[in-house]
């Protein structure tokens, strides 16, 4: 650009002269009396804030060398990072652990999004859009109770069938009992082996992508259906296992006894 305005009877040349662009500006520049049309202008008028223009006796090399000293600089100086909100909240959670689950997760982009969006707490809820004063009320449309995500993943509807059923297989592949799995929905924990640890991860991320959903009705049935749909997505080469994601009409009466007995 700055060739370029050295050069005489050219249209570049005229606009640098115009605007002062051929010397070194003030810090701030006044990029405002550019015309927006002319965006790289504007760009190179903030850029004459902290580069020097190219001197009379420095060749093209050096000076392009200084320019990319100077922005590497820019680049490596360091700022306070502000903690996430989230992190602030549960100040007693093993966050680094948490985010390297889920990136371990053998599951779809978009499915990690949703469990990144479950956990940070921005999910549409009855809740939030009442704390920020665009809902009358806060409760739920279902039950009448309150529509925490909490609620919503483990309570609405059949949730504590569904999430009896999730923790069900959890300890299966654990080898221990239902009751001994709590709510792992932020996944600061370590399995071994790794397969292991991906499967829990697995089941998870597809619990709370399936209840943060916004339906009436989400029984255990159409979970199973999710679930199956889901394997056969990811794997559509693979030959169905009718058997796998089964559950028995005993094993459903023992999941609702269990759970309506405490």
């Amino acid at each position: 650009m700055r060739i370029q305005g050295q050069k005489s009877l050219t249209i570049t040349a005229e606009w640098l002269r115009k605007w002062d662009l051929l010397k070194p500006i003030k810090n701030p520049t006044h990029r405002a009396g550019i015309p927006a049309n002319m965006e790289y202008l504007r760009l190179l008028a903030t850029d004459c804030a902290y580069i020097v223009p190219l001197g009379q006796t420095e060749s093209i090399k050096a000076f392009k060398r200084r320019i990319y000293n100077t922005m590497y600089t820019l680049l490596r100086v360091k700022t306070d990072l502000h903690d996430m909100r989230i992190t602030r909240l549960w100040p007693d959670t093993d966050w680094a652990t948490v985010w390297r689950s889920i990136q371990a997760a053998p599951v779809p982009g978009t499915t990690k999004a949703m469990w990144y969006r479950v956990i940070h707490g921005i999910i549409i809820t009855i809740e939030r859009l009442h704390t920020i004063r665009m809902a009358t009320t806060d409760r739920c449309r279902n039950c009448d109770k309150i529509d925490t995500l909490q609620h919503r993943l483990t309570e609405c509807g059949d949730g504590t069938i569904v999430w009896g059923w999730t923790r069900y297989r959890i300890a299966i592949t654990l080898r221990t009992v239902p009751r001994r799995i709590p709510l792992l929905l932020r996944p600061q924990f370590r399995m071994w082996p790794p397969k292991r640890h991906r499967a829990v991860l697995w089941v998870l991320a597809y619990l709370v992508v399936y209840r943060s959903q916004q339906r009436p009705a989400m029984t255990l049935h159409e979970y199973l259906h999710f679930i199956h749909r889901s394997k056969m997505e990811e794997a559509p080469d693979t030959e169905p296992d009718s058997t796998r994601w089964h559950i028995s009409q005993h094993h459903r009466s023992y999941y609702v006894t269990t759970l309506v007995s405490g």
